[in-house]
C-alpha cells in the first residue's frame, strides 16, 4: 500500500503530477505485478482526477477524527510526499510518528525528517523518475520493512517529540538573552 494524502490534492505545491508521473512509470515496469500495489488517498480530490491513476486505489476524502488517520498510516507500507516544497509538513511526521517510512523530494524541512535509506528516500527534487527510484527502492527492500519502521518512529521520538522541540526553543531564547 502506497499513501499519499494532503489536505487539498489539487494544490500544485503538493505535487500529485508528480505523483501521477511516478505511478504512470511505476505501473509500466511492473506490468506482472501491478495488481499487488494498491494506493491509499486522503484529502481533498476531484474524483475524476484520481481515476487516472494507474492501480486500484481506494480514496478517503478528509478524515473526520485521529484515530481514522492513524489507522490510514498503519495500514499504508510506505507514504509519498512529492512536495515540490514544502517546510516541515504534518503529513510525514505523522507517518514517521506511526512508523510507515517516506519517499520525497530532497526540498524545504523535508531533509530534516527523513535520512536517506535509512527511514526513507530523499529524492531529486522535481525528478519524477527519481521519486520512482525512491517507491521501487522501498519495493527491493521490502525484508528490511522493521528496520526502516523502527528508524522513522526513533527519527520523530529522538527529534521532534514535544520535550524535544520544547526543549530546542527554551536553548533559543536562553542565548537570546
Amino acid at each position: 500500500y502506497i499513501l499519499f494524502g494532503t489536505m487539498n490534492i489539487v494544490d500544485e505545491r503538493k505535487g500529485f503530477k508528480h505523483l501521477l508521473g511516478g505511478l504512470t512509470k511505476l505501473a509500466s515496469e511492473l506490468v506482472n505485478k501491478k495488481d499487488e500495489i494498491e494506493i491509499i488517498i486522503f484529502g481533498k480530490a476531484n474524483e475524476k482526477l484520481l481515476d487516472s491513476i494507474p492501480f486500484k486505489r481506494n480514496y478517503f476524502g478528509n478524515f473526520k477524527n485521529e484515530e481514522d488517520i492513524i489507522y490510514c498510516y498503519n495500514a499504508a507500507d510506505i507514504f509519498i510526499a512529492p512536495s515540490l516544497q514544502d517546510n516541515l509538513p504534518n503529513t510525514v511526521l505523522e507517518s514517521l510518528s506511526c512508523g510507515t517510512p517516506v519517499v520525497a523530494y530532497s526540498v524545504g524541512g523535508l531533509p530534516d525528517m527523513i535520512d536517506h535509506l535509512n527511514n526513507g528516500y530523499l529524492a531529486e527534487a522535481n525528478s519524477v523518475e527519481d521519486l520512482t527510484n525512491g517507491l521501487k527502492w522501498y519495493l527491493k527492500n521490502k525484508s528490511n520493512v522493521e528496520s526502516l519502521s523502527l528508524n522513522a518512529r526513533n527519527k520523530v521520538i529522538k527529534n521532534f517529540s514535544q520535550k524535544i522541540v520544547a526543549g530546542k526553543y527554551e536553548e533559543l531564547y536562553r542565548s537570546l538573552i
